[in-house]
């Protein structure tokens, strides 16, 4: 039995599949009808370009033009043989047996720091979209020192082990962000992306600045290149890759997790006014603008860093203001969160943040790191309510019609789509 061509499994061999319970002796490597009679069974190897499978019946026929009938056990049909550029599918909920790239299901692996936050919500929500579409979704989950200027290093080392070590192939590995890209190219995949959330060295220049700053400019090219493909949230990203390293990554919103965020109830509220900042407490999110500001401002300042997202998102919708006082970002998460919540934004003109905060419009924008005039335009918005009101109003319905999965759904899957054929 002869392999299969490069995009397909070929009818023969489904057919052979289907039709003869076909075993492998272990110790022979001989195709055999029947039950095999060494002790324990054995495993069907199969053409070169197919990886091992159980040996099962394969139950129903397979036309190889639209999908596989599920058969005797219906929707609990599992197995499947796999081949480099193609598969037929016999799996819970949707069974394909597709030629080439047209109409078949992509193997994606998703990998970021955690699942949680800015980078890691951006990357749950993408995958969420794409595993909504039919696609074999899996994300990528590796151990990390907590401890401050720790966890970015212990992430990248643990996650690409953890990528170099298994077995599984994809069609396409999507990291998000510099610190991911080890695993991305440690990942056993025909095609790889890179999700960039700013200038990493720059940023990362803010925090560790000297040799660590000057090692890693001098690896980011090199990271960059690894890629297939790279994206970003943000046109000041982009501009700025491009003016800096003659790279042009490729504009994609991140979607936000409407449907999660829905159900957000404003936690009871203490007494007076608040202004809500949620985030990391690093240098480059302008925390210490925003407490040098804290004096002047004329409420309680919450500053909410490492809780739970239900309990920090609770806390921000039963604020009054939020600020986003950073120094250098893309388009960041919280800021899109706070907008769906109705929650009124002050937030600095910098990186991408004036891309989703329109002056007077969706919100106010201050120069970076101007303390005063932080101060100045949240006690605006705390005492002029209808200022307040109108601004967060119009914030929410353009954050609904920019960032919804059902808007951004489309994006992704063409992206996908373009990596794949290449």
């Amino acid at each position: 039995m002869g392999g299969p061509g490069p995009g397909h499994a070929g009818p023969a061999l489904c057919a052979r599949l289907r039709d003869r319970e076909a075993r492998v002796c272990p110790r022979r490597r001989e195709a055999r009808g029947g039950p095999c009679r060494v002790r324990g069974g054995g495993l069907w190897r199969g053409p070169r370009r197919v990886r091992p499978a159980d040996w099962r019946p394969l139950w129903g026929d397979c036309d190889c033009a639209g999908r596989r009938r599920a058969g005797r056990r219906g929707n609990r049909g599992v197995r499947r043989p796999h081949v480099r550029r193609g598969s037929c599918h016999a799996r819970a909920g949707a069974r394909h047996c597709a030629r080439g790239l047209g109409g078949r299901a992509l193997r994606i692996l998703y990998v970021a720091s955690r699942y949680t936050g800015g980078t890691g919500s951006y990357a749950a929500q993408v995958a969420a979209m794409m595993r909504g579409a039919g696609h074999d979704v899996e994300l990528l989950r590796a151990p990390y020192v907590r401890a401050k200027n720790a966890a970015q290093a212990t992430f990248a080392v643990a996650s690409s082990l953890k990528a170099a070590l298994g077995r599984k192939r994809h069609d396409i590995v999507h990291a998000f962000g510099m610190p991911a890209a080890p695993a991305m190219r440690a990942a056993r995949a025909r095609r790889r992306v890179l999700t960039l959330g700013g200038v990493y060295s720059e940023q990362f220049g803010m925090i560790h600045p000297g040799a660590a700053h000057r090692a890693v400019s001098a690896l980011e090219p090199r990271a960059l290149a690894w890629a297939d493909a790279l994206t970003t949230d943000s046109e000041d990203t982009r501009r700025r890759y491009e003016a800096r390293l003659g790279v042009s990554p490729r504009v994609i919103l991140g979607p936000l997790d409407t449907a999660r965020l829905a159900s957000v109830r404003p936690a009871p509220r203490g007494g007076g006014p608040a202004v809500a900042y949620v985030g990391r407490d690093s240098p480059e999110k302008g925390v210490g603008v925003l407490r040098e500001a804290e004096a002047s401002i004329r409420a309680r300042v919450l500053y909410v860093t490492s809780s739970p997202w239900g309990e920090a998102m609770a806390r921000l919708a039963a604020s009054d203001v939020f600020v986003q006082p950073s120094l250098d970002e893309s388009i960041p998460n919280a800021t899109k969160e706070a907008h769906y919540l109705g929650v009124p934004t002050v937030g600095s003109d910098a990186g991408g943040i004036p891309e989703i905060i329109e002056h007077g419009q969706t919100g106010l924008l201050v120069p970076p790191g101007d303390a005063s005039a932080l101060a100045a335009a949240a006690n605006s918005l705390l005492d002029d309510g209808a200022l307040a009101r109108r601004l967060a109003a119009e914030a929410k319905r353009r954050v609904v019609e920019r960032f919804s999965p059902e808007a951004l759904a489309p994006e992704y899957g063409r992206l996908y789509a373009e990596v794949a054929a290449r």
